[in-house]
């Protein structure tokens, strides 16, 4: 499975509610999340070093700049969305291809009525389970 598909469904269960769910299945979400754990605050680790590396020595003008947007010329606004684009697209090189990589990992399957209310107590929509797939029987 690609990293990025790994990384976003870490992320959903880590702010998911679990109470309601039968304990087999809230047990197999928090040992999956022990098994991302490793592959996630490693991506982590990368997309932090890339912004701090590649963070302007200016951001925090452009910051404060982008804080006053529409007291900005249109001049101004060019400016400032050039300056966070570049930036944006150098740590994009550097975490882009990491995200797409392959990653080797098993996860315990949910069952689908532990699926249903997973998704029925963090009231997410149908769609948002497509990133769930991975621990579907």
């Amino acid at each position: 499975m690609k990293l990025e598909k790994l990384v976003i469904a870490y992320k959903m269960l880590d702010d998911a509610k679990i109470k309601t769910m039968d304990d087999k299945d809230a047990i197999k979400i928090i040992k999956n999340r022990k098994a991302m754990r490793p592959h996630v605050e490693s991506y982590d680790a990368l997309l932090k070093d890339a912004q701090e590396k590649f963070k302007p020595d200016n951001i925090e003008v452009m910051q404060e700049k982008a804080s006053k947007w529409k007291e900005l010329s249109a001049e101004e606004r060019k400016f400032v969305n050039e300056s966070f684009k570049a930036y944006q697209e150098k740590v994009d090189a550097v975490c882009k291809p990491e995200l797409d990589k392959e990653v080797d990992i098993t996860l315990d399957k949910l069952s689908e009525d532990g699926v249903l209310k997973l998704a029925k107590e963090n009231e997410w929509p149908m769609n948002k389970l497509d990133t769930l797939d991975i621990m579907l029987e």
